[in-house]
């Protein structure tokens, strides 16, 4: 059975806000957010609700009677569903899944600024590996994502609410991505507050993966040179050529 998978990265929240703009400054967290280390809890900016009527125009085209809609247990992944039906004028019934919950960053908000740029340069050198202190690795995420899969295998189409590093664990797991052509990818800047990452796979069973953003489907595929890497399309006509050449590739061999 074919099967579809929908990501849906919530709308910008408060955290959003200040690690953006301390990262930008290049200044560690004010004490209060360090102190607050209840990150379940992290509610939405008032400007999401324009971010999030944008992105309902897309996911009514999503909704329909086969598909099962799933929420990491924090609440702005569930205040991003809410407000989503209230711009759509439907009411959506969602479950609660604690596997599509962002990455445990264990204590790392906690950790001066010096160890937090250690170890932000020990992720670059490692993304998949690194184990965050008394959190998780990007692994174990990609982990979560296998494992939710396998749970929902009988449901045809999975439409998911849930965080960055979730949906970029997941998008390493369904492209099988290596650590090289993760660092030669963006992947931080391509799924921004609000995108929605469909999980494809065509008729010879290349996957790839669009990232609808800001009212552009970008695309994440096997080069048509080198099967083994990858490149963004910006279009579809684009991809549809890649596809093409190793459908012939293929013949040709």
């Amino acid at each position: 059975m074919r099967r579809k998978i929908f990501l849906v990265r919530h709308a910008k929240s408060e955290g959003n806000l200040v690690i953006h703009t301390c990262h930008s400054e290049g200044v560690d967290y004010p004490e209060s957010f360090r102190n607050h280390v209840d990150r379940e809890t992290r509610v939405l900016l008032p400007e999401a609700e324009s971010q999030i009527n944008e992105m309902a125009t897309k996911l009514l085209s999503i909704l329909d009677n086969g598909v099962r809609i799933l929420t990491s247990d924090y609440a702005r992944t569930q205040e991003t569903i809410q407000l989503a039906g209230v711009a759509m004028g439907r009411e959506i019934s969602f479950t609660v899944d604690p596997l599509l919950n962002e990455r445990n960053w264990g204590i790392y908000e906690q950790l001066p600024l010096s160890e937090k740029n250690s170890l932000r340069r020990k992720k670059e050198a490692d993304p998949f590996g690194v184990i965050i202190p008394n959190g998780e690795s990007l692994n174990q995420v990609k982990s979560r994502f296998t494992t939710l899969q396998l749970k929902y295998a009988h449901v045809p189409i999975v439409l998911a609410f849930t965080h960055q590093e979730f949906i970029i664990a997941a998008i390493c797991e369904w492209l099988d991505i290596t650590t090289e052509q993760f660092k030669q990818m963006n992947l931080y800047v391509d799924t921004p507050n609000c995108c929605i990452v469909e999980m494809c796979e065509n008729v010879i069973g290349v996957r790839n993966v669009k990232i609808h953003s800001d009212g552009v489907a970008k695309v994440i595929a096997p080069s048509s040179h080198d099967p083994n890497s990858y490149q963004h399309y910006e279009n579809m006509a684009e991809i549809f050529r890649s596809e093409l050449a190793q459908i012939l590739a293929k013949k040709v061999a």
